[in-house]
C-alpha cells in the first residue's frame, strides 16, 4: 500500500533587514533619505512600495532600487491613512527570497521645519538594524532608547522590541503649545464678529436656564449632531479656518471642533482652554504627535474635560486607556488625566427571564466607555438592523436567547445617558437546557453589575431554563 504525504511549508513574510535614515538640516528645511534592504517573502510585499506625504508642505522622490524599476512603475497617486498623496513604486521580478534595496527622498518645509529640527523614529520590532546619521550645524536634543551613538552624529539600533530615537530643538512646553495649537488660539482671539449661527447655538444649548453642566452637555450635542468631523495627517491637521467657514460647510478637523466647542463655551460667559492631548509623553518639548483636542472648562464645581470630535461619545467623557497627557494653553507644563476606567465607567445589566413563558426582557444603563459603546453599536440604525446586531452581540456573547424587539434612548443625544430595552425569546429545546446567566461581552473596562431575576449574580453561575 502506498501512503500519500503532504507537506505544508509555512509561508515566508517580507522581511526588513535594514534601514538607513540619513538627516541634513539646512535653513528652514529638513531632508531626510531612507534607505531600505528586505528579503522578499511569500507575500511578495516587497514588489510596491510606497511613501505617504503632503505635497502642501513635504517633497518626496524615489532615488532608486537595487533592481531595474521601469519608468511606468513609479506613479504619484491619492494617499491613504489621511495623507493626501502617495508615491508608488513597482519593482518587478524579486521571488522569494531575494534581497532589494530602494531608497526614497523626503523633504519638509511646513511651519514645523521652518521653526526648528523635529524629527523622530519609533519601531516595533522593526528592522534587524537601523542607522540614523544627523548632519546639522543646529543645536539640538537627542534621546535614544535602544540606539548607540558610534560616532558623532550616527545612532546605531540592533534588533529590539522597542526602539526609539528623537531629535529636537531646545524649546518649552509653552512654545510647544502655540506651535501646535497657534491658528486655533489666534482665531479665539481674534476681534471679529461672531458669527450668527454660533450665536443661536449658544442660546439653544442655554435654553431654559440650563446649568453650566447641561449647557456644555448641549453644546457637544448640537456640534456633534451639525458637523461631520475629518481627520487629515501632519501638519493638515493643525490648520484652521475662520469660524465662520467651519459653521458655513458643516465639516471640521478634530482641532476645529474642540476651537468651536471652545467659543461656544466663552461666548456662554465659561473659562474655557483649548489644549492637545496623546498617549505618549515625548522627552522634551516636542510638537509632532499631538492628534486628539480637548477644551477644559473651569466650573464652580472643578474642572471639566471635553472631547468635542468624540463621536458617538458621552458629553464629558475622555477616552483614556492609559494616563493621557495634556498641553493646555498657556501653560508651561505638562497636565494628566488619569486612565479610564474609574467610577465613570458603569454598566448594569438587568435580565428578566421567564422560562414558563420562553421569553426574556433585558434593560441596560450606561455610563462612561460603555455609554459610548452602546452609542457605537446601535446609533443611527433602523429597528430591523439593530435587531441582528443585537443578535450578533448575543451570539459572541455565548447567549442563546433571541431578540425580538428593543427600544433605545436618543443615542444622539450626548446630555442623556444611553440606555437600551431588549425583549426576545429563549432557544427552542426538545430538552432542559442549562444556559450559562447571560452576560454582554463588552470591549469597554469598568464596573459592572449583572442581575438576573432580581437577583445580582456573579462569575460562571447557571440558570435553568426548562
Amino acid at each position: 500500500m502506498t501512503t500519500g504525504v503532504l507537506l505544508f511549508v509555512a509561508a515566508t513574510l517580507s522581511r526588513t533587514v535594514f534601514l538607513d535614515i540619513g538627516l541634513a538640516r539646512e535653513q528652514g528645511l529638513t531632508r531626510a533619505v531612507f534607505t531600505v534592504t528586505g528579503v522578499q517573502g511569500d507575500d511578495m510585499r516587497f514588489s510596491r512600495v510606497s511613501q505617504d506625504f503632503d505635497p502642501g508642505y513635504m517633497s518626496v522622490t524615489f532615488l532608486g532600487a537595487s533592481r531595474e524599476v521601469p519608468a511606468w512603475g513609479v506613479d504619484t497617486l491619492t494617499g491613504t491613512g489621511g495623507w493626501p498623496r502617495t508615491i508608488m513604486v513597482a519593482i518587478p521580478g524579486i521571488e522569494p527570497g531575494s534581497t532589494v534595496t530602494w531608497a526614497f527622498s523626503a523633504e519638509e518645509f511646513g511651519e514645523n521645519a521652518a521653526k526648528g529640527f523635529w524629527w523622530n523614529w519609533r519601531g516595533t520590532p522593526g528592522p534587524d538594524s537601523v542607522r540614523v546619521s544627523v548632519r546639522s550645524s543646529e543645536e539640538y536634543d537627542v534621546h535614544l532608547q535602544g540606539f548607540t551613538q558610534t560616532e558623532p552624529g550616527v545612532f546605531v539600533s540592533g534588533p529590539g522590541e522597542t526602539r526609539a530615537i528623537w531629535f529636537g530643538s531646545p524649546s518649552d512646553w509653552r512654545v510647544m503649545g502655540d506651535m501646535v495649537m497657534g491658528g486655533a488660539l489666534s482665531v479665539l482671539s481674534a476681534s471679529e464678529p461672531v458669527p450668527p449661527d454660533l450665536t443661536e447655538a449658544v442660546i439653544q444649548a442655554g435654553a431654559a436656564g440650563a446649568s453650566a453642566d447641561l449647557f456644555l452637555a448641549r453644546a457637544r450635542t448640537l456640534i456633534s449632531d451639525n458637523i461631520r468631523v475629518i481627520s487629515p495627517r501632519g501638519e493638515a491637521a493643525l490648520r484652521v479656518r475662520s469660524l465662520q467657514a467651519i459653521l458655513d460647510t458643516r465639516y471640521a478637523t478634530p482641532l476645529e471642533m474642540a476651537m468651536l466647542f471652545c467659543a461656544m463655551a466663552r461666548r456662554a460667559g465659561h473659562e474655557a482652554l483649548l489644549a492637545a492631548a496623546r498617549s505618549d509623553l515625548p522627552p522634551f518639548p516636542y510638537p509632532i504627535g499631538w492628534n486628539r483636542f480637548l477644551v477644559r472648562v473651569d466650573t464652580p464645581d472643578g474642572a471639566l474635560w471635553f472631547e468635542p470630535s468624540a463621536p458617538l461619545s458621552p458629553a464629558g467623557y475622555v477616552e483614556s486607556s492609559d494616563t493621557l497627557f495634556v498641553l493646555v494653553e498657556g501653560m508651561d507644563r505638562v497636565l494628566t488625566i488619569d486612565p479610564n476606567p474609574g467610577t465613570g465607567n458603569l454598566c448594569r445589566e438587568v435580565w428578566i427571564i421567564e422560562p414558563t413563558t420562553g421569553t426574556f426582557a433585558l434593560t441596560i444603563d450606561s455610563r462612561g466607555g460603555f455609554d459610548r459603546e452602546l452609542r457605537e453599536r446601535l446609533g443611527g440604525m433602523p429597528s430591523r438592523d439593530a435587531l441582528l446586531a443585537l443578535s450578533d452581540w448575543f451570539r459572541v456573547s455565548g447567549i442563546h436567547l433571541y431578540p425580538t424587539s428593543c427600544v433605545t434612548s436618543d443615542y444622539f443625544d450626548l446630555a442623556t445617558p444611553a440606555t437600551l430595552t431588549v425583549n426576545g425569546v429563549l432557544a427552542l429545546s426538545p430538552s432542559p437546557v442549562y444556559e450559562r446567566v447571560p452576560e454582554l461581552l463588552w470591549r469597554s473596562p469598568g464596573e459592572r453589575v449583572v442581575e438576573v431575576n432580581g437577583s445580582p449574580v456573579q462569575g460562571k453561575v447557571l440558570l435553568r431554563i426548562e
